[in-house]
C-alpha cells in the first residue's frame, strides 16, 4: 500500500513508540541498537550485474592487444559482439571504478555484490576483479560481500570463448585451452582467428570462494558472527549438497557460497547463492531460474528455505537487522504482469528474447517467503529497475530488483535502515564515468576492419559512438538491441507495425475501427493521413471509396470519438502525429528496463500525449491475447492489431499503479511503502 509521507510517518512511529510497552506491534524492536541504527543510519550499497571484464588483463593478449594513448594494452571485448548482449562487456570496467570511488567519497562502507560481478568466472576476469576490490577495500575501507550469479561460477569449472579485438580492429576469438568445440562462437560469430588461453577457463565454484575467499566466501576474525547453512564452518568440503536431476535421479555433489554475516552490532547481512544445477552425465546443467527451482525439492536445494526461515526467526528475537540478498529475483519483476490477465502483456508484445517471461517467478515463490516471514528481498539478473510487494492471507514481501551497471539504467540500491523495520532505498544512476569513451577509437577501427571487407552494412552501431555520458551510452545500447536482437523476437504484425510505424493518431483511430478491414490495410492507410485531414478524410483513408454506408459511418463515429477525446484532453491534434509506434515501443522497453527512472531520459514533457493515448485504448478492452498474423499472411483482421493495442494499455497500467522504484522507504511490519521520488508524472 502506497501512503502519503504524514501517514508513513504516524504508522512507523508508532511502532518505534510502542517499545518498552507491554505488548510491542509485531516486527517492533525491543533492542537498543535499533536506537543507535536509526542515528548511525548505516548505509549500504548493492551493486547488481556488473559482468566485469578486465579491458587491461593479460589473456597472454599481448602480443595481439592495440595500444592505448598511454601505452596500456588493451584487451577488449568486441563492440559488435557487446551490441548482440543485454550487457555491455568493456565498458563495465570503467563503471566499477566511478561508482566505488562514488560510494568512497560518500562514506558508504558496506558494498553488496548481487551476482554477476564476472564476466563468465574467467581466470583472469576474476584476478582484474579483486585486483579492483583490493584497491578501494585499501582506501576506502569497504566491506565487500559477494553472492555468486549465474555468470561466475560453475561446479567443476567450464569453458568459455570470447570475441576480443586486435591491434587492426580484427575479431579474434579468445578460447581455453581446455575447450574441445572445433568451432567455439560468441554470439553466433567465429571471428578472423583464434588465440587459445589458459585465462580463459571459468573457474568452479571452489576455485571462486577460495579466489574471492576475504569477500564473505570466508570468516573474517573481526566479524561479530558467521554461518553459512550447514554450520560454522567455512571449509567448502562442509559447504556442499546433492544437487538432483528430477528427470532421471541423478545426483552429484555440488557447492553452495550462500552464508550469513553479522559485520557489526545490530546489522545481518544473508547473501544467498540460488544457482540451481542439474547433473548431465558428463556435467552440470544450469537453470537460471533461480527461487523457481530452488524451492523445490526435486533439485537438492530446499534446504535454504528452512535455513532462512530459522535465520528470520533468530534476527526477530535477537532484534537485529536483516538485508537478505540473491542473484535471482523472489517475485514478479514486471509489476505483476500475468497476475491477473489471461497471459503475459509483456510477453505477448514484446517476445521473450531476453528471457523475460522463462525467469519470471510465480507466486509459490512468494508465498514460500512469507510463510518463512521473510519481509524484504534484493535481487539481479534481468537487468531491470523494479520494486514489487506480493500479497497473500498471511502476509507481504517486498522483492527489489537492482538494474545493471553494465546496461540501462546503469544504477545501484542505497539502503538505509532507520530501525529493523523501516528501511529507506535510494536507486542512484550512474552517469558521469571518466574514460566512458576511452575505447571508442578501437571501436571506429572495429567499423574500419568490417568496411574494408565489405560488411559494413553490419554494423548497427554507429550512433552508440555519439553517446555524450555512461547513461546515454547504455540507453543508447538498449535501443539498438531493440532493433537488432528484440526485433527478431517479435510476432509478424508486430514487426509490420514498426516497420511500417504509424503514428500514435493513426493508431488511436485504429483501436476504435469497428469495420471488418484487414490489418495491412489499415496500416497501409496510416501512412496516408496527415495533420490537417478532416475526419471524412480521415474515415476514408481507412476503408477506401467503396466502402458501404454503413461502414463509411461507422468509420466517421470512430474518428470522431478519437478528436472529442484530444479535444478534450486540451493537447494538440499534431503532438499524436509528432509520435509514432516506434517511438511508443521504446517507452515500453525504456519502462521496462528502468521503471520511473526511464521518463527522465524520455522526456516528461512527451508523457502526457501517451497518457491521453492510453485512455483512449482502455475502451478496446480485449482481455483475450489474440492470435498473430502469419509470415505469409498480412491480411489477417484489424482485431489483430487491435489485441496488441489492449495489451499496450494494460502494460502502461501496470507501470502507472507500480509501486515507487527511485527512492522509497518501507514499512516492512504493515507492507506501507512511501514514495519519496514523487516525481513520476504517471503516477500524479
Amino acid at each position: 500500500m502506497k501512503l502519503s509521507r504524514r501517514n508513513f510517518i504516524k504508522i512507523t512511529s508508532a511502532c518505534t513508540a510502542s517499545l518498552g510497552a507491554a505488548t510491542l506491534l509485531p516486527g517492533c524492536n525491543s533492542s537498543d541498537s535499533d536506537n543507535a541504527a536509526a542515528q548511525s543510519s548505516n548505509k549500504i550499497a548493492i551493486l547488481s550485474d556488473v559482468h566485469f571484464h578486465d579491458v587491461y588483463g593479460d589473456y597472454d593478449f599481448a602480443d595481439l592487444a592495440p595500444i592505448d594513448a598511454s601505452g596500456r594494452q588493451v584487451t577488449m571485448r568486441s563492440m559488435n559482439v557487446s551490441c548482440r548482449s543485454t550487457r555491455m562487456f568493456n565498458e563495465n570496467y570503467f563503471v566499477l571504478h566511478a561508482t566505488l570511488q562514488q560510494l568512497g567519497e560518500q562514506g558508504v562502507k558496506y558494498v553488496c555484490f548481487s551476482g554477476d560481478y564476472s564476466d563468465d568466472g574467467q581466470v583472469d576476469t576474476i584476478k582484474g576483479f579483486k585486483k579492483v576490490l583490493e584497491q578501494y577495500r585499501e582506501r576506502y575501507g569497504f566491506v565487500f560481500l559477494l553472492a555468486p550469479g549465474n555468470h561466475d561460477c560453475y561446479p567443476a569449472g567450464a569453458s568459455q570463448s570470447k570475441m576480443f579485438l586486435d591491434k587492426e580492429g580484427r575479431q579474434v576469438m579468445v578460447v581455453d585451452d581446455r575447450n574441445t568445440s572445433s568451432n567455439p562462437t560468441d554470439e553466433g560469430q567465429s571471428g578472423e582467428y583464434r588465440h587459445v588461453t589458459p585465462s580463459m577457463w571459468g573457474g568452479s565454484i571452489e576455485d571462486m570462494m577460495t579466489d574471492l575467499g576475504d569477500y564473505g566466501f570466508r570468516k573474517q576474525a573481526h566479524w561479530l558472527h558467521y554461518e553459512t547453512p550447514f554450520g560454522t564452518s567455512d571449509a567448502f568440503s562442509d559447504r556442499q549438497y546433492w544437487a538432483i536431476n528430477p528427470d532421471n535421479n541423478e545426483r552429484a555433489l555440488v557447492g553452495d557460497a550462500s552464508y550469513l554475516v553479522e559485520p557489526e552490532e545490530g546489522l545481518w547481512i544473508c547473501m544467498v547463492d540460488m544457482n540451481v544445477f542439474r547433473p548431465n552425465g558428463t556435467g552440470f546443467k544450469h537453470d537460471s531460474r533461480g527461487w523457481k527451482q530452488g524451492i523445490e525439492p526435486g533439485y537438492g536445494k530446499d534446504y535454504l528455505m528452512d535455513w532462512l526461515k530459522d535465520v528470520n526467526q533468530r534476527a526477530e528475537l535477537l532484534g537485529k537487522k536483516l538485508l537478505l540478498i540473491s542473484h535471482y529475483p523472489a517475485l514478479n519483476y514486471l509489476d505483476g504482469d500475468g497476475e491477473v490477465n489471461d497471459g503475459h502483456d509483456v510477453n505477448y508484445l514484446l517476445g521473450d528474447k531476453s528471457n523475460t517471461i522463462s525467469r519470471l517467478p510465480d507466486s509459490a515463490v512468494g508465498d514460500a517467503f512469507i510463510s518463512c516471514g521473510l519481509k524484504l528481498h534484493f535481487a539481479g539478473h534481468m537487468h531491470v529497475n523494479d520494486t514489487y510487494c506480493y500479497r497473500n492471507d498471511q502476509g507481504h514481501v517486498f522483492n527489489v530488483q537492482v538494474p545493471s551497471l553494465s546496461a540501462y539504467i546503469p544504477a545501484y540500491k542505497l539502503v538505509t535502515f532507520h530501525n529493523r523495520n523501516d528501511v529507506e532505498i535510494d536507486t542512484v544512476v550512474v552517469s558521469d564515468v571518466p574514460d566512458f569513451d576511452a575505447l571508442f577509437p578501437f571501436y571506429r577501427q572495429e567499423i574500419d576492419q568490417f568496411e574494408a571487407q565489405g560488411k559494413g552494412d553490419a554494423v548497427f552501431w554507429r550512433e552508440m559512438l555519439e553517446a555524450t555520458d555512461y547513461r546515454d551510452l547504455m540507453r543508447r545500447h538498449l535501443m539498438t538491441l531493440v532493433r537488432n536482437r528484440f526485433f527478431d523476437s517479435m510476432a509478424e504484425d508486430m514487426k509490420l507495425l514498426f516497420q511500417s510505424n504509424p503514428s500514435l493518431y493513426a493508431l488511436m483511430v485504429t483501436s476504435q475501427l469497428p469495420v471488418p478491414i484487414s490489418a495491412t490495410k489499415a496500416l497501409q492507410a496510416s501512412k496516408q493521413l496527415e495533420p490537417h485531414h478532416s475526419a471524412a478524410q480521415v474515415a476514408t483513408a481507412f476503408i477506401g471509396k467503396d466502402a458501404t454506408e454503413e461502414d463509411y459511418q461507422a468509420a466517421i463515429a470512430a474518428t470522431v470519438q478519437v478528436e472529442n477525446h484530444i479535444a478534450q484532453s486540451g493537447l494538440s491534434r499534431q503532438s499524436f502525429f509528432n509520435e509514432d509506434f516506434q517511438e511508443l515501443l521504446d517507452l515500453v522497453y525504456h519502462l521496462k528496463n528502468a521503471d520511473e527512472l526511464s521518463l527522465q531520459d524520455y522526456g516528461y514533457e512527451r508523457i502526457p500525449t501517451y497518457q491521453v493515448a492510453m485512455q483512449l485504448l482502455a475502451t478496446l478492452q480485449l482481455a483475450q491475447h489474440s492470435e498473430s498474423c502469419s509470415a505469409e499472411d498480412f491480411d489477417c483482421q484489424l482485431s489483430v492489431l487491435q489485441a496488441r493495442l489492449s495489451a499496450m494499455h494494460r502494460v502502461f497500467e501496470l507501470f502507472v499503479k507500480a509501486d515507487p522504484s527511485t527512492h522509497f522507504r518501507l514499512n516492512l511490519v504493515t507492507g506501507d511503502i512511501l514514495d519519496l521520488w514523487v516525481e513520476n508524472p504517471f503516477r500524479q
